[in-house]
């Protein structure tokens, strides 16, 4: 587990090393994407370049300008980091309660000494998260006398199933969270946005040499995550539909967990995963 604050200094500060220049306290004000060069307007000066590799996130302000990843589905999730007297008696935990909130779950992870606490729904009305944000809170006898200062709601962009990325422009590509790139199934996207990050850097550069189309970097990220997405998005509507059912599959059959760890890994793919629910259901 890592903080995001650290990590996030940490990509800067490489980002820096490796020759970007850091700019900050600028909003984006415009976006001129034209054939040959991108023009970006912000609060404090004008911007022009070859490319534009949008990575601004959830509410991605590129994707807006560009009229970009309008189909991006953004799920609901609430967190909280908490510090424990004794956070060392936590220090292995990890719970995941599939069913804590509507169509979603909720986690317990250790973090440098704080348990990091929150609840995440693939739905995102009808019902209040918070509520059930307190009430799982309160189901934990360990978490009884814990004081939260403060929490925080996040959206989490995904792409719905079976739908045509919108991602590049005529000079502009989207990466990460801004492009809807997040795991329907746990709503996980730091390692997307990484991947996809390295794809759009690669893109850029056969673009400069010539030995590409701005279309390739669509096609690569539909091939590497897409159909994997999709097979993910199934996932999450047989599990979060009916939670009790597949709670009692799971501690009939912990190998699903394991095999799940699999996937979160990297040594297996959600389509053989998704074929291990249909097998493990169908006997």
């Amino acid at each position: 587990m890592v903080s995001r604050e650290v990590f996030d200094a940490y990509l800067v500060k490489k980002a820096e090393e490796a020759g970007a220049k850091i700019i900050e306290d600028e909003r984006l004000l415009d976006i001129d994407d034209s054939q040959n060069s991108v023009i970006v307007f912000s609060s404090k000066g004008i911007y022009k370049g070859r490319y534009l590799i949008g990575a601004d996130g959830a509410n991605s302000s590129v994707a807006k300008r560009l009229g970009l990843a309008k189909e991006r589905r953004l799920f609901i999730t609430i967190n909280a980091e908490i510090k424990t007297g004794s956070a060392e008696d936590f220090a292995d935990l990890v719970e995941i309660d599939i069913g804590a909130i509507p169509y979603g779950y909720g986690w317990v992870f250790p973090k440098n000494g704080s348990l990091d606490i929150g609840i995440a729904s693939i739905k995102n009305k009808s019902f209040n998260p918070k509520k059930y944000f307190l009430e799982f809170i309160k189901k934990r006898p360990f978490l009884k006398d814990i004081k939260i200062e403060k929490e925080y709601a996040f959206r989490l962009p995904t792409n719905p199933e079976n739908t045509p990325l919108n991602i590049i422009g005529k000079s502009a590509l989207l990466a990460g969270d801004a492009a809807g790139l997040t795991d329907p199934l746990v709503g996980e996207g730091i390692y997307y946005a990484i991947k996809s990050g390295h794809i759009a850097g690669e893109t850029v550069i056969n673009l400069f040499n010539k030995d590409s189309d701005i279309f390739n970097y669509r096609e690569r990220i539909s091939k590497e995550f897409i159909s994997e997405f999709n097979y993910s998005w199934k996932a999450a509507k047989l599990i979060y539909s009916m939670p009790y059912f597949w709670s009692g599959i799971i501690k009939r059959n912990i190998k699903i967990v394991e095999f799940y760890y699999k996937v979160l890994r990297g040594e297996e793919t959600y389509s053989s995963f998704a074929k291990k629910l249909k097998a493990i259901v169908g006997k």
